[in-house]
This record gives structure tokens, C-alpha cells and sequence, in this order.
């Protein structure tokens, strides 16, 4: 499957005229190879190159580990502590002739170390944006992939399920959190895309809020936003719950987010852009009155990152494709008072959109 990836991706270069295409540490290297590296101040950069075996530049105590997930044809030009980076980079520049090309970059993820370095051994290249060639790829997920997405919303949902036992007055939020995590990890989640978030009370108004040491208190609002792994796809998972009782106003507007959230996945039409989705969802806001307190996009595209390309707002006009996955997240926040959000994954079918989380969304009252 990496190897077809990365056939489409050289066939996508050669009609921008773009060769090569760099990729450094992360969820693109990963996504096209299956290599999984951090990065660290030493560089490391992978060269596919439309008309050429793929080459990659890395330390040599790296070696051992690309030489296990890379194929064979790839060529490696590895340096040593002792010596560098410098001239091993002169010598792979030199042998690709990198100073006469259109070289693709992640302006997403490439630091300005791998940047600087590149443009030093070949002042005469141009560089270019490769986000949006990759993302094209990217954003259509295959079946393998929705497999891990369906592992990992499984993960969150059992966890989040387990976890609300101890939601009462007097444990913080803080508490919550960590618990929520030790039972994503113990379901079997690989290393969280972002730390769940747990926040109550007139705290739920804050859209990007952090777990704190507050008390939660009887009558409070508790919006919970987390999300499991599994084999590096994420979910991407919010609820709110009441404590013990719901005032009437918050009552209200939780079914005004539900309503949103069901316009999406209930879009009529059998073809549709992002910002449709967008539309959709926010008029059923705007016509209950609370326009002007829904301050964010409807959602984000999911993959191997937790944010990522089509965004499901106003402007894009993107034509949703088979195998686009999204968040589903409309919310309403009153400034010193509280918020609702009902965030869910969704993916673009033959019939239509589709559910990836199954976790209730009416409210629940603990």
C-alpha cells in the first residue's frame, strides 16, 4: 500500500514538474514509507524523486531502523556525529543534480534547520509548496485506514464510557482527565494525538480550553474533548454532560447542537463542497438565535493527524470526495456562562456521510 502511495505521489510531481519531493520526520514520511522517526538536531530528509530511486539522508545510528521498513532500492546517504551533515548533503545535492530542480517541501513541517541546509548546496533550485500534491492523497482514506480509525473511536468511546463513573462533585477536572487517559492507553491506544481535554462549569464557554485543577460542582456543564490512536489515526471525539441537573437555557441549546450536528450527517444532496457542510450546520445556529456564539468552523479533516485537510468552513469550496474523513462539531458558547459542543468523525460513502463514532448524543445527566 506505501508503494502504490508513492507511485501516485510521483506521478502527481511529474505533472506539477516538481522533482523532488522532500519529506522530513512525521505523518507524511510515515504516511508513504511506514518509517516512524522523531525529529532532533539531527537532520533527516527523504528525496522521492519522480524519475529516480528515492534517497534518504540520515544519521547513521538511523540506519539499522530505515534499513528494516525502507525498500532495498532506496540509496542512503548516512553521516556520522563526527563529521556532520554538511558534506554527506554536498555530495547527495551533487548527485541529483538538486541544484537545477523544483524541489517540493513541507512548509507545514519543515524547520528552517533541513530549510537552510537545503538551500545552502543549492542556491539556484526553487522551492515550492508540496502540501497541497501530498494532501490530495492523503485526504482520501483507503479501507485499511478507516479500519484503524473505526479501532481507535472503539478505543476512545469504551474509555470515555468507563471514565464517567467517577464524574460527581468534588473530583476536578484534572482528575478526570488523567483517568480517561490510563483507560485509552489500557484499551490499547498508541501515543495520544493531544491531551484530553476535561473543562466545567462557565469553563465549557472556552472552545480551547485545558484541563485545570477546578472542582466540578453539582449543576455544572463538563464538555469532555479526547481522542484515541490506534496504528497512528486518530478519533477525535467531544461530549457534554450535565451534573445532577441542567438549567433550562443549557437544556435548550444542547438540543440546538444536536440538531446541527444531524444536519450534517443528513446533508440531501449526493454531491456537496465543505463549505455546504459549514452552511448546513450553522444555519440551524443561526435560526434558533445563537449565531453569533457558534465561533468556530464546523469541523477539520482526521487522518494520522488530528487536524488536517478538507476543513468544513466557509470558503472552502472543496467537492467532498469518497473516503474523506471529518469532524462533525457545531457548538454554542455564552461568555461567563458555559458552552456545548457534540463533536463527532464522519466519513464521506458512495451513499452518502457516515457516522465513525456510535456514542450517544442526547443528553446525559450524571
Amino acid at each position: 500500500m506505501k508503494k502504490e502511495r508513492t507511485l501516485i505521489l510521483k506521478e502527481l510531481m511529474k505533472s506539477q514538474k516538481v522533482d523532488p519531493m522532500v519529506l522530513i520526520p512525521g505523518h507524511n514520511l510515515y504516511y508513504f514509507t511506514g518509517l516512524k522517526m522523531h525529529m532532533s538536531e539531527r537532520p533527516t530528509m527523504f528525496f522521492i524523486n519522480a524519475r529516480f530511486k528515492d534517497v534518504i539522508f540520515l544519521p547513521k545510528l538511523e540506519v539499522p531502523n530505515a534499513s528494516s521498513i525502507l525498500p532495498e532500492e532506496c540509496i542512503y546517504y548516512p553521516y556520522s556525529d563526527e563529521e556532520g551533515p554538511d558534506k554527506v548533503l554536498k555530495t547527495l545535492v551533487k548527485d541529483l543534480n538538486l541544484d537545477e530542480k523544483k524541489i517540493g517541501i513541507e512548509f507545514l513541517g519543515m524547520r528552517v534547520m533541513e530549510y537552510e541546509l537545503l538551500r545552502r548546496y543549492s542556491p539556484h533550485a526553487s522551492f515550492v509548496n508540496g502540501e497541497p500534491i501530498i494532501s490530495e492523497i492523503r485526504m482520501c482514506k483507503d479501507d485499511e485506514e478507516l479500519s484503524c480509525f473505526r479501532r481507535a473511536v472503539e478505543i476512545t468511546e469504551k474509555a470515555l464510557e468507563a471514565t464517567l463513573k467517577m464524574i460527581r462533585p468534588g473530583v476536578t477536572e484534572q482528575e478526570v482527565a488523567n483517568e480517561l487517559q490510563i483507560r485509552m492507553f489500557s484499551l490499547g491506544s498508541g501515543e495520544l494525538w493531544k491531551q484530553t481535554v476535561v473543562v466545567s462549569g462557565n469553563r465549557t464557554a472556552f472552545p480551547h480550553s485545558k484541563s485545570s485543577k477546578k472542582v466540578i460542582n453539582a449543576g455544572d456543564l463538563v464538555m469532555i474533548d479526547t481522542g484515541a490512536t490506534y496504528e497512528g489515526y486518530v478519533c477525535d471525539l467531544t461530549r457534554t454532560f450535565a451534573v445532577g441537573s441542567i438549567d433550562d437555557e443549557f437544556r435548550k441549546i444542547y438540543e440546538v447542537v444536536r440538531e446541527a450536528n444531524e444536519a450534517v450527517i443528513r446533508f440531501p444532496n449526493p454531491k456537496f463542497t465543505a463549505e455546504e457542510l459549514d452552511q448546513v450546520a450553522r444555519k440551524v445556529i443561526e435560526d434558533h438565535g445563537y449565531g453569533k456564539f457558534f465561533i468556530h468552523r464546523t469541523g477539520h479533516g482526521l487522518g494520522l493527524e488530528g487536524h488536517e485537510p478538507p476543513y468544513i468552513v466557509k470558503g472552502n469550496k472543496m467537492e467532498m470526495k469518497i473516503g474523506m474523513a471529518f469532524t462533525d462539531e457545531p457548538g454554542i458558547y455564552l461568555p461567563n456562562k458555559g458552552g456545548v459542543r457534540i463533536e463527532d468523525d464522519v466519513v464521506v460513502t458512495k451513499k452518502g456521510l457516515e457516522y465513525l463514532t456510535t456514542y450517544p448524543r442526547e443528553l446525559t445527566i450524571l
